[in-house]
């Protein structure tokens, strides 16, 4: 589909951003986004019928944005690097005290 492309050339982008500039924190903040955007866009988009492969398309790039953010601890001074794990942390359903301990580090900033 024509949103499945507009994902895909968004992804060679952020490749290319990311090759230039390997230790960008706010290039792997903005990866991690994409990536949230690409697990609700596959969530929201596929047929009923694939929803176990809907499945582990949504629970793969939501762990690839937080493989993204946790590999990039320094962009932590981007009050956005919390956001977009808090996106995680609730789509993944962590658990009640993980979720909150990242909230307290999130707000004693």
């Amino acid at each position: 589909s024509e949103s499945d492309q507009r994902f895909a050339d968004a992804g060679a982008r952020f490749d290319r951003w990311k090759a230039h500039y390997h230790t960008s924190a706010a290039a792997a903040i903005a990866q991690a986004g994409y990536h949230i955007d690409l697990a609700s866009h596959v969530r929201d988009t596929r047929p009923v019928d694939q929803i176990l492969q809907t499945r582990a398309e949504y629970k793969r790039e939501l762990g690839l944005a937080r493989q993204l953010l946790a590999g990039n601890p320094g962009a932590k001074i981007i009050p956005e690097w919390f956001v977009k794990l808090q996106v995680v942390a609730f789509s993944e359903a962590w658990d009640h005290d993980a979720f909150f301990r990242l909230f307290d580090e999130a707000v004693a900033r």
